[in-house]
Order: structure tokens, then C-alpha cells, then sequence
């Protein structure tokens, strides 16, 4: 989280790797095709990205990233967030009952010139305080940071007490 922090405030977003999949859980009849139990099973890959470079389909099973056993698709998410953009990685699959693997190059995801959707804490889209942002919300030139864009309701930012309009410096 720190470390997530620290390029929100540097940055003002956050440049993660970026597989270019939808994903979901084995569940039910689907669990049944698949000699592995777990995994996160590819839905959709999106046209130019790195799924699709390396030659990715919908139906394979995504078990294993550079030596993080895969075992849901949150644990495919979090640690494909975690890698560089650029960064080389080996991806083991199954695909038709046989384990395969692919190596690739992480690419970005698209930025959101909106504002970042923040992983850091659930409910919270925050933007980065540029100099033209700071200006027009009449904010010190000195001030660095990241602004709250805005909160979701009934969600961890909002019990947290965070607020639209709030700007953060740091994380301790």
C-alpha cells in the first residue's frame, strides 16, 4: 500500500502492468473441463494487448505468473498490478487439457484522464495535483499530493472519513 501511495503522490497515477483479459472464478459445470481446480479463467482477451500478443484465449486457464501460484482471479489481478510496465514475465496456462506457458513484455493500461480509481483504499477516485488544478482549487504551489476526486458512498474510503475535496500528502 506504501509503496501504491508513494506513486499516487509522486505521479498522480499509478503505471501498472497490464494483461488486457477479463477474468473470472472456476465455478460449476466450467470446473469440470480443467484438470487445474484453480486459476483464473480468461473470458475475454481486448485486441493489441499483452494477452493477445502472447497468444492468450478465451477459455485458458491462468495458473501460474513468473513463480506466483495463481489461485483465483484476484490473486491475478493483484500481482500482475504489482509488475512494471516493460517488464518480462512467463505465464503458465492450461488450454484444451495441456499445460502450456507463454513470455511476454508487460504492457500499460490505458491512462483514465478523468482521475485514477484507486485500489489504495476501496471507493475512492483521486487526480493528480498539477499545476492548472492547483491554481483553479486555489491551492499552494508547494503543496504536493494527490486530490479526492470523489467517494463512493457505503464504501472503505467513505468510512474511512475521507471526503471529496481532500488532498493526500503522505501515508504513514
Amino acid at each position: 500500500v506504501k509503496d501504491i501511495a508513494k506513486k499516487l503522490i509522486e505521479k498522480g497515477k499509478i503505471d501498472r502492468g497490464f494483461l488486457g483479459v477479463t477474468i473470472s472464478a472456476l465455478q460449476g459445470d466450467t470446473k469440470k473441463a480443467y484438470k487445474n481446480q484453480e486459476g483464473a479463467l480468461i473470458t475475454d482477451v481486448q485486441k493489441g494487448s499483452s494477452a493477445d500478443e502472447a497468444g492468450l484465449k478465451r477459455g485458458d486457464l491462468v495458473t501460474k505468473v513468473n513463480d506466483k501460484v495463481i489461485k483465483s482471479p484476484i490473486d491475478l489481478k493483484n500481482y500482475i498490478g504489482t509488475l512494471e510496465i516493460g517488464q518480462k514475465i512467463s505465464l503458465s496456462y492450461e488450454r484444451d487439457g495441456e499445460n502450456k506457458q507463454a513470455s511476454f513484455t508487460l504492457k500499460g493500461e490505458k491512462e483514465n484522464p478523468k482521475g485514477v480509481q484507486s485500489d489504495l483504499i476501496d471507493g475512492l477516485s483521486l487526480r493528480n495535483l498539477d499545476p492548472r488544478l492547483k491554481d483553479r482549487l486555489q491551492i499552494p504551489k508547494d503543496v504536493n499530493g494527490v486530490l479526492v476526486d470523489s467517494v463512493k458512498e457505503k464504501s472503505k474510503g467513505k468510512n474511512s472519513g475521507f471526503q471529496e475535496g481532500d488532498i493526500i500528502i503522505g501515508v504513514g
